[in-house]
């Protein structure tokens, strides 16, 4: 099995849920609605110079490459 080079880390998480979210990784956005956690996502990756990803179940993370 070959080694796998990180290389990116997360940088923040937006969610709906905090509750599935482990605390002690990176800073956690709690949004009320889609449209909420997309602005904040969206905001937060111009800010953090990050790739955002919506993983589809109202959680969004932002990763720096």
């Amino acid at each position: 099995m070959q080694a796998t080079e990180l290389r990116g880390w997360i940088v923040a998480v937006v969610t709906d849920q905090p509750d599935r979210v482990l605390p002690g990784g990176c800073p956690v956005f709690v949004g009320r609605n889609a449209s909420e956690r997309e602005r904040i996502a969206t905001v937060l990756g111009k800010v953090l110079r990050a790739a955002t990803h919506d993983l589809g179940d109202g959680t969004w993370v932002l990763i720096r490459h």
